[in-house]
């Protein structure tokens, strides 16, 4: 799945390079995946199925809302099958949001904050560039997996978002070629930012397979994956 996501990645982002280069550098980065040796798989400790919810129905349809939006995309989750996770039926939903796309909206502004948080948390913390980065990508790789945050909404239906929002993406993601850069100055910025959107998909697309993250060791899999895509050479 890891060589599918490198290899899609391209219908997720617009930066181009000449094509040869591209195909050299998606299978530079296929390789750099295939190479990575992972630990063998144990499984997580058995932990009982949280049953609280925020007192704040607002917080609840918005949580709820993003895992839904993460798990079927934001076209195919309806407000009904929203207000049915939270207990909220349809009409008492409109107290709190107006419409589907201001649940968009406000879950887009909740996971952008938290990506931006955790930048300003990993820079402060570390002096130099590929430590930081590979922090940075630790995190990037734990706001995806435990599904509170819209992570996924960088790489799909970028349509579907406000201009500020992407304008705000866009910030977030030149910070990580900024520290990629900083890491390989002898690599150019779009194939820099080519490497940041591939290793971004390869996070998205293994975080979405339900049975992956049963391994204990999985975040660590998944983080040392991407960080191999991005020093891929």
């Amino acid at each position: 799945m890891g060589v599918q996501a490198v290899l899609a990645s391209p219908s997720s982002h617009t930066s181009r390079i000449p094509d040869a280069q591209f195909a050299a550098l998606l299978t530079a980065a296929c390789t750099a995946l295939c190479a990575v040796e992972l630990d063998a798989p144990t499984p997580l400790p058995a932990r009982p199925a949280s049953r609280l919810e925020p007192v704040s129905m607002r917080e609840s349809l918005l949580g709820h809302a993003i895992v839904l939006f993460g798990e079927r995309g934001y076209e195919a989750t309806g407000l009904d099958d929203i207000g049915t996770a939270a207990g909220v039926s349809g009409p008492n939903l409109y107290s709190y949001f107006d419409s589907k796309a201001d649940i968009l909206q406000a879950a887009v502004e909740r996971g952008t904050s938290a990506l931006w948080l955790l930048l300003h948390a990993v820079l402060r913390e570390n002096e130099k560039p590929q430590p930081a980065l590979a922090d940075l990508v630790r995190g990037y790789v734990e706001l995806a997996l435990n599904r509170t945050v819209l992570t996924s909404l960088l790489q799909s239906e970028q349509a579907t978002l406000p201009t500020v929002a992407r304008a705000r993406q866009r910030e977030y993601v030149a910070e990580w070629v900024a520290l990629l850069r900083a890491c390989r100055p002898n690599l150019d910025e779009t194939p820099t930012r080519v490497l940041v959107h591939t290793a971004l998909s390869v996070v998205h697309t293994l975080a979405r397979i339900e049975h992956l993250p049963a391994n204990a060791s999985f975040p660590a899999d998944v983080t040392a994956i991407a960080l191999a895509v991005l020093f891929a050479r």
